[in-house]
């Protein structure tokens, strides 16, 4: 099942839902009701509406440091001259000072794609007005493509920009899936290189973690694990009950799908990787979603898992 069709079966669903509830919102006025006059005194007063408890809590999972540092991103970066062949690190410590956020280069994946001191390589920029902080990061990251493919099999054929926290960092770009078991690409033009498949199964499995939470609402879970990776993680619509729920737990060293499926085992959520995007859904939406996903990196030969006997 494609994930197109996925969309269309799921937006069905919600259709269906909605009509189901035609009709329960209506009720009839009886003799019994206050007078006239003072309805019309209360409803005078000033109302102050108050999100349900589901939604406010879904709402906590897509805030943060992380995501105030991303709307940063495209705010003007206050440039006034044209730069002239000055160095990645000065130019990265004046954009520093003018957001307040940390702005670095991962150096250990330049180091793996073979790049020695980043920080000083030198940029020019004859035009400057009107740049957003990514405008500049972008090229920035210029200077690093195309390169050639290093020590450990990754290429730095495309460097990409990643929010942490209060971080802004340049380092690994997203990857794309490529044809049948041929791993995955670089595309932008580069030549395509391929990554071995246990690079994939890293990536599949996400960046490592920590983190305790004492009954924790899973909503506030979720936003610490982007806080702490950077990672892009994206709640289903239809879990807001299950966002409410609390999670107790201590994990170290971890994979960060591995945190999401334990915490969320216990209320019928599970994570499902698409593209560079961790989506918490269903546990039925997640198995069919990480199916697909397999399938567009191994193609249809993927081993087939039987399904557990019928208790």
């Amino acid at each position: 099942m494609s994930l197109t069709k996925l969309k269309l079966l799921a937006i069905f669903g919600i259709g269906l839902g909605l009509l189901g509830t035609t009709g329960t919102g209506i009720y009839f006025a009886t003799a019994d009701d206050k007078p006239a006059a003072k309805v019309a005194a209360e409803l005078s007063k000033p109302v102050t509406a108050k999100p349900p408890a589901a939604d406010k809590a879904l709402a906590v999972a897509s805030t943060g440091r992380t995501a105030t540092t991303m709307l940063a991103l495209d705010k003007d970066a206050g440039l006034l001259n044209p730069i002239q062949e000055i160095t990645v690190a000065e130019l990265l410590r004046e954009l520093s000072e003018k957001t307040g956020s940390t702005i670095r280069l991962d150096v250990g994946y330049f180091h793996k794609c073979d790049i020695e001191k980043p920080y000083e390589r030198k940029i020019s920029l004859a035009v400057v007005k009107g740049l957003s902080v990514r405008d500049v990061l972008q090229e920035i990251a210029s200077l690093f493509q195309f390169g050639t493919q290093g020590e450990s099999g990754i290429s730095n054929g495309k460097v990409g920009i990643r929010v942490k926290g209060n971080q802004i960092i340049l380092g690994p770009g997203a990857i794309t899936v490529t044809a049948p078991g041929q791993g995955v690409t670089i595309t932008n033009q580069s030549p395509t290189v391929h990554v071995p498949d246990d690079e994939i199964a890293r990536i599949l499995k996400g960046p490592i973690v920590g983190i305790a939470a004492d009954n924790l609402p899973f909503a506030e879970f979720v936003n610490q694990l982007r806080e702490q990776t950077g990672a892009n993680i994206v709640v289903d619509a239809r879990l807001k009950t299950q966002m409410q729920q609390p999670v107790t737990l201590t994990l170290n060293d971890t994979h960060l799908m591995t945190a999401l499926k334990v915490a969320g085992d216990a209320y019928e959520i599970a994570p499902a990787v698409v593209g560079n995007v961790y989506y918490l859904t269903t546990k039925e939406n997640a198995e069919l979603l990480l199916l697909e996903t397999y399938r567009e990196i191994y193609g249809m030969n993927i081993p087939v898992v039987p399904a557990p006997p019928a208790k």
